[in-house]
């Protein structure tokens, strides 16, 4: 299933939306393989949890190595939990519960730490 509509995620947006977002401070990852840019991972810190804001661009299996680098990200920043926010019925939506996210309340959005 493909989205038709999707946001431009070039270099104005992505210096807005990671280093003056209106809240709180999030942290780009480049995602890549040896040669090439395969996506891009934000991460927001509050505190003891980190939320996962933005996964732009990863094939199905590079989503599983999003969140799992996501994961190490969070632990290693001292946070107890990693918050993930996305449409129902996405491909990531349809991958958390095999990574161990569990979802957290019902709304038309899939949620899960």
């Amino acid at each position: 299933m493909g989205y038709r509509v999707i946001g431009v995620r070039d270099p104005d947006y992505l210096n807005w939306r990671s280093f003056a977002p209106p809240h709180a401070k999030q942290t780009p990852f480049a995602l890549h393989r040896p040669s090439d840019l395969v996506g891009v991972l934000v991460l927001e810190f509050v505190a003891s949890r980190a939320r996962l804001v933005d996964l732009f661009r990863p094939e199905r299996a590079e989503i599983r190595a999003g969140l799992q680098l996501a994961l190490d990200l969070s632990a290693a920043c001292g946070c107890s939990s990693l918050e993930v926010w996305c449409s129902a019925g996405s491909p990531i939506s349809r991958i958390l519960p095999r990574q161990a996210f569990i979802p957290v309340q019902a709304t038309p959005f899939a949620t899960g730490t």
